[in-house]
């Protein structure tokens, strides 16, 4: 079946098991689109696409008559209309939030609506500093009676000091006759912002009509949702024990409706066993197809639970959790349900509005989608299709990057948790809309895919997401897997060639992900400058680092999960071969020895902490596709570090200089820390190696370490720690949904310890995967690297095979090269210099703290190119950068020079 894919899974966590699907907070995305009608659709099936959008009246939108229709609270030092700033005008509202215990409070004027319809919402923002300026709206009813409570539209902040423009979209029903903005900055969030110049237009109202052609395509849809709702046939056997335990009221003993579980709700499972019996009852190869006794328990279990009308206290199952799985078996019953039943069913789809965005609005859009089918509603469906696709953009707040990674939760890297259902549901709405006017447009198509060709396969290895990218759900069993990108795969190949740019590479990608081999593995190096994550790809291996800058914001925690996950954005550094080196690990790891980070050993349990960001700007990497490097100003607490990572063909050079921590607890740096896989090798200086023994062994100055093919080589002196041994934990430890069953499991970990006290401390290792003892002996006797430097000022590395050459310029100045020339920038950057040709090479370069700037890199020999300018009196050659603003600060540039010469 072609959308068969989207309901797999056990049926008592069918579509809505919290272990399964990502619960949100209410969080925004800020869109960039034209708002132009939607492209792809038939031109009558709405009149109003024909027209331009109508602008609505907004009395006083840009504050040119002061606070005029507006209301701010009397003597706050929080808003006040200022003419420091203004994107028109003279006048602009000032959002100065300095306090984590309070916010603004400001509320505009009442904007009156001509109806029910589509409403796009813009303003410009100049942001200062911080984040969390939100943007909501209130609606009112003819008789001025607010309608609910207020809705979340937007989250703005950041640090451009530059005006633009912030847009979003909003459908409102029919019993809305005014709106009201609410200026509100969160309560724990600092920030400082200008706002001006809104604006509302009215897209598409309900009163233009639609046509025949819409309401033949609805039917089309609605096979497609009915399709997909009935999956295959498989087994039903626990149908029919459902049938025999069933209550005579149409309840379940074994369910705990009083249960009020934010995270695992367990009165889920009576509507889940209702669509698992209605796709039994509507399966023509069902033993149960059309049993009437069935039939008999389908409805008890359905007056049971409408009857009931419970309600969870996370919102998420009352809005999307149970609405989705409500859907599907209304659509299998069809008329077998009675006029009151239909009615029921109906007001509980109603919960699921169209006032969300990111992930929570493609379910939420569904679940629309499905009530406009059972209502024979063609506006209402297309209403939805539309919300979705003005999702599928990219911007610069949460939701899909101009690097292609994905926001969620404000500027929180999740393309593995929200942006992997984000990616999936999409596809599935695009193969859904096919052919029909309520298709996507080419250029949202050519979104979707862009993301998940040049962002999502990126972070995956096999079966396995990145664990970096999977936010807070590294705390679930079964977290990090990358299936749901096949099925994404799957939906757009189903569109038409000509509808689908990218088709190979998507076919190659697919491949991939059900059948990985080295043979089709990607290949290359990806930075997400907007992430502060860095991933490499060999046939062999993939690495990623994810860093933390005051730009992005660390791991979260929410609804308890992830609760030990304080230093998981502080450089940690995952290896995958196979893909099953971690898997399962995170109940027992040592949270405080995390692969690839520094750390001070403080007693205190490393618990979560939401809103935390880095401490230091420093923050980056630079790229030219096949080669990076990394490089993070570290700090936390008392320490501070500088940390580098250099990404060639086989080796990963791991750099850390200016160590300082004046405290009494130990610091150390965690090499690896992931499932003990075979015998650990160790080996000396002088290259004698020994299998090492069960336990925690302390080694003096080793030349190597190698477990499970990977060698760990030390090219100067360090005091390092290996442990093989089992280690024991639980899941609820980071995830209070789990029981405290006790687990235990082989596990490899190593670090370095830099001691207490510790002042300019510093580290440099080798990690090679996919070696033997022998080879392991060989590298370490004579090494493919060379450290050319590690201090706090520059630290550089050159493979002396490839001739690679990678510099973190922590500070302005010059790196002698082995050759006896030298390299210089008179800007703090990172940069990375690759031969290409007998007389050739590529220079990337990229500032790290993400902003623009003017940058001259001195090469002591004579080069022709882009931005080229020879000197023959000082011999050198200079190099002209102008490095980004905006959207691609913080994005490597890359230019290929050349020796002049026949």
């Amino acid at each position: 079946m072609s959308f068969c894919h989207m309901f797999r899974g056990p049926l008592e966590h069918c579509l809505a098991g919290p272990l399964r699907i990502p619960i949100s907070c209410l969080a925004v995305l800020a869109l960039a689109g034209d708002g132009a009608p939607l492209r792809g659709a038939s031109n009558a099936t709405l009149r109003a696409a024909d027209k331009a959008p109508r602008r609505i009246d907004f009395p006083n939108s840009g504050f040119e008559q002061g606070a005029t229709g507006w209301t701010i609270p009397k003597q706050s030092t929080l808003a006040t209309v200022s003419a420091e700033q203004a994107a028109t005008g003279r006048y602009s509202l000032r959002i100065t939030d300095t306090s984590k215990r309070g916010g603004s409070n400001v509320s505009g004027p009442r904007v009156l609506l001509p109806g029910e319809g589509f409403y796009r919402i813009r303003g410009k923002v100049y942001p200062v500093s911080g984040s969390g300026l939100g943007i909501y709206v209130r609606r009112f009813d003819k008789n001025g009676k607010a309608l609910g409570d207020a809705t979340h539209l937007l989250g703005l902040g950041g640090a451009e000091r530059a005006w633009r423009t912030f847009e979003t979209s909003l459908m409102v029903s029919s019993e809305v006759r005014s709106l009201q903005f609410w200026i509100h900055s969160y309560d724990k969030a600092v920030v400082t912002a200008y706002l001006d110049d809104f604006e509302i237009d009215a897209i598409a109202l309900r009163s233009d009509g639609t046509n025949e052609r819409s309401i033949k395509d609805l039917t089309v849809i609605r096979e497609r949702l009915t399709r997909a709702a009935l999956g295959s046939a498989g087994a039903f056997d626990d149908v029919r024990r459902y049938m025999a335990e069933q209550q005579s009221d149409g309840s379940w003993t074994d369910i705990d409706y009083e249960n009020r579980n934010r995270t695992s709700w367990a009165p889920t499972r009576h509507v889940s066993r209702i669509y698992r019996m209605a796709r039994a009852w509507r399966h023509p190869d069902s033993p149960l197809h059309n049993d009437p006794e069935l039939r008999g328990a389908i409805l008890r279990a359905w007056d049971s639970w409408t009857r009931q009308d419970l309600k969870c206290p996370n919102w998420w199952y009352n809005v999307i959790g149970v609405p989705r799985i409500v859907y599907r078996a209304m659509l299998l019953m069809g008329s077998e349900l009675t006029s009151e039943q239909f009615k029921a069913g109906i007001r509980i789809l109603r919960n699921a509005k169209l006032g969300m965005t990111g992930q929570n609005l493609v379910w939420v859009a569904e679940v629309t989608v499905a009530r406009g089918c059972l209502e024979q509603d063609p506006w209402t469906v297309q209403l939805a299709f539309r919300r979705m696709a003005d999702e599928i953009q990219v911007g610069l707040g949460e939701g899909i990057q101009p690097d292609y990674s994905f926001y969620q939760h404000g500027t929180q890297l999740y393309n593995g948790g929200y942006g992997k259902g984000f990616s999936r549901d999409c596809a599935y709405f695009a193969a859904l809309g096919r052919g029909t006017c309520f298709a996507f447009g080419k250029d949202r198509i050519e979104t979707l895919v862009a993301y998940l060709l040049d962002g999502q396969q990126w972070m995956v290895r096999g079966p396995v997401f990145d664990y970096s990218a999977c936010g807070r759900e590294i705390a679930r069993k079964g977290g990090g897997k990358a299936a749901g990108l096949a099925d994404a795969c799957r939906s757009l190949l189903e569109l038409d060639a000509a509808a689908l740019p990218r088709r190979d590479e998507l076919e190659r990608f697919r491949e991939r992900l059900e059948h990985p081999t080295p043979e089709n593995a990607l290949r290359g190096n990806r930075h997400f400058w907007r992430a502060d994550y860095m991933t490499h790809h060999r046939a062999a291996f993939m690495v990623s680092v994810r860093m933390t800058s005051p730009r992005t914001l660390q791991t979260e925690t929410c609804n308890a999960e992830n609760l030990l996950g304080r230093h998981l954005s502080d450089g940690v550094m995952y290896l995958y071969r196979r893909g099953d080196e971690y898997k399962n690990v995170f109940p027992l790891w040592d949270w405080k020895r995390l692969p690839g980070i520094t750390v001070e050993l403080t007693p205190d349990p490393p618990a979560t902490r939401n809103g935390q960001r880095g401490k230091r700007d420093f923050v980056g990497g630079v790229s030219d596709g096949v080669y990076g490097l990394a490089a993070m100003d570290f700090a936390r607490g008392r320490l501070t570090a500088r940390k580098s990572w250099f990404f060639f063909d086989r080796e990963i050079v791991c750099l850390g200089a200016g160590i300082t921590c004046p405290t009494d607890f130990p610091v150390v740096t965690s090499l690896n820390q992931c499932r003990l896989k075979g015998k650990v090798t160790v080996a000396d200086t002088t290259g004698n190696a020994r299998p090492s023994s069960r336990g925690e062994h302390r080694l003096q100055a080793p030349g190597w370490v190698l477990h499970d093919g990977v060698a760990y080589v030390f090219p100067e002196s360090a005091r390092v720690t290996v442990r093989n041994a089992s280690q024991s934990g639980n899941w609820r430890r980071i995830n209070h949904v789990y029981p405290k069953t006790e687990l235990s499991m082989g596990v490899f970990s190593l670090w370095i310890d830099h001691g207490k006290q510790v002042e300019n401390g510093a580290y440099r290792y080798v990690v090679v995967p996919e070696v033997t003892p022998a080879t392991a002996a060989a590298i370490a006797a004579r090494s493919p690297v060379t450290v050319l430097s590690n201090t706090a000022q520059r630290q550089a590395v050159r493979h002396n095979e490839s001739g690679v050459l990678g510099i973190v310029f922590w500070t302005p100045g010059s790196q002698s090269l082995p050759d006896g020339s030298r390299i210089g920038v008179d800007r703090a950057c990172l940069l990375l210099l690759r031969p290409d040709g007998k007389r050739g090479m590529r220079l990337a370069v990229a500032n790290p703290e993400n902003r623009p700037l003017d940058l001259t890199v001195t090469l002591k020999a004579r080069f022709e190119g882009e931005g080229c300018v020879w000197s023959a009196a000082d011999g050198v050659t200079r190099v002209r950068f102008a490095l980004p603003d905006g959207p691609l600060a913080g994005s490597s540039v890359v230019r290929r020079l050349s020796r002049p010469g026949p």
